[in-house]
């Protein structure tokens, strides 16, 4: 009876050592290892004047240790967007630069990564300000992307991992 107590333990033992140590393998992905690689799909402007569009979207996140590249695509029949960043992760929070190519616009980026990258809060600042949010699960992504007072308020995106 002791012997099977004693083996009941020592797999208990086991099992926890296993889940911790996939544990920590997830977590040595880095601050973006969830959302490195290419994505793609559909979204919605919204304008402010009260209409919307349509937009396809690629994105492509090139994470390397607590530093991220990015560079997001989308284009509707009128508009495009050509976002560019670079993030490094440091402390608990994010910072980087960003540039939009077809309005030549640039400035910075500050914000949190959680979860190896499965939620991105920040904030853009420049000529514009923005919220952004990047919620990743699995091989789908979702991404909000908020100007104030702009003629393109709202941008949301719909991503599946390539």
């Amino acid at each position: 009876m002791k012997f099977q107590a004693l083996r009941s333990v020592t797999a208990a033992a086991v099992a926890s050592t296993m889940l911790f140590g996939a544990q920590q393998a997830i977590s040595q992905a880095g601050p973006f290892g969830a959302i490195g690689g290419s994505w793609a799909g559909t979204g919605t402007i919204k304008k402010s004047n009260g209409g919307s569009e349509r937009i396809r979207c690629r994105a492509v996140y090139e994470p390397n240790a607590a530093n991220l590249q990015l560079r997001i695509r989308c284009a509707s029949d009128s508009y495009n967007i050509d976002l560019n960043s670079s993030m490094t992760f440091q402390g608990g929070t994010l910072s980087g630069q960003w540039q939009e190519a077809t309005r030549q616009l640039s400035g910075s980026i500050s914000g949190q990564s959680t979860g190896g990258g499965a939620h991105i809060q920040a904030v853009a600042t420049g000529p514009v300000t923005s919220n952004i949010t990047v919620t990743t699960r699995g091989g789908h992504q979702s991404v909000a992307m908020f100007f104030p007072g702009t003629e393109v308020p709202e941008v949301l995106m719909s991503l599946e991992k390539r």
